[in-house]
């Protein structure tokens, strides 16, 4: 019976074993810069940008508003315009989705990565907070603002990515991928955000960051970009954020309770 139950026992661990190795540990590149940033034209380190009257005003908005509601906050949205337009667009769709949370949107219209690192780790913002989880798209402005490559791009949201971690140490990340631009396969930006998207799912390690790329949802099958889920091919819709918030929303429910 003992030799039995011995046999029993091996081939129990023969089959642990055999399943963890299925499930190969994902090595994140998240620490390793991205070879030949520098060189790729647009790419800039951290930079304290010429701030706007209206960039400045959002700063103490966003500042007063993590000083009222502190730890409450538990869900963080950083980026560019297309978060900033949660606010807008997407204001019933996060208040109907999110509210219980407490979001907080730290979204600036306009912000490349550089700009982004500039909220994150210059502004005292997160250190009046202790959120659960912070999502962060950023990146489509460096094609525009900069003419930046995919190479520079990536190693921005890279340091993005690990500022948060820094300044947020008790969250989870959603990085996600830039999402499609253009009306059509052939818009000038869809290379360049593939290529960048590419890079970026290796920081992930899907246990402190986890990576998201949302583009196919808003496409047609043919990758056709339509005005009723971005009107001006860019910034969502209603429908837009809907579909956004409906696939962001396991991540919001599991990680922000």
């Amino acid at each position: 019976m003992k030799h039995i139950f011995s046999l029993f026992a091996a081939a129990a661990a023969a089959l642990l074993l055999a399943a963890c190795a299925s499930e190969p540990e994902v090595i994140s590149t998240l620490n390793t810069p991205v070879p030949g940033a520098e060189q790729d034209f647009g790419y800039t380190r951290v930079t304290t940008p010429e701030l706007s009257r209206n960039y400045v005003q959002r700063i103490q908005e966003k500042t007063q508003q993590a000083e009222r509601e502190g730890k409450d906050i538990k869900f963080v949205m950083v980026g560019d315009s297309i978060t900033h337009f949660w606010e807008n667009a997407g204001k019933s769709v996060m208040d109907a989705e999110f509210a219980q949370y407490h979001p907080l949107d730290l979204g600036f219209a306009g912000d490349r990565t550089q700009n982004c690192l500039y909220v994150i780790e210059k502004t005292d913002i997160f250190s009046k907070i202790d959120p659960k989880l912070v999502m962060l798209l950023i990146g489509v402005n460096n094609f525009g603002w900069n003419q930046g490559g995919p190479i520079a791009t990536a190693e921005g949201i890279r340091l993005c990515v690990k500022a948060i971690q820094e300044k947020a140490p008790n969250a989870k990340i959603l990085l996600l991928g830039i999402f499609p631009a253009g009306n059509t396969p052939n818009d000038q930006n869809r290379p360049k955000i593939a290529a960048t998207n590419e890079i970026i799912k290796g920081f992930a390690d899907n246990k402190t960051v986890f990576y998201e790329d949302l583009g196919p949802k808003f496409l047609t099958p043919t990758g056709i970009l339509e005005r009723d889920i971005m009107a001006d091919f860019l910034h969502p819709t209603a429908k837009g954020y809907q579909i956004w918030a409906d696939a962001i929303r396991p991540y919001v429910e599991k990680y922000c309770k």
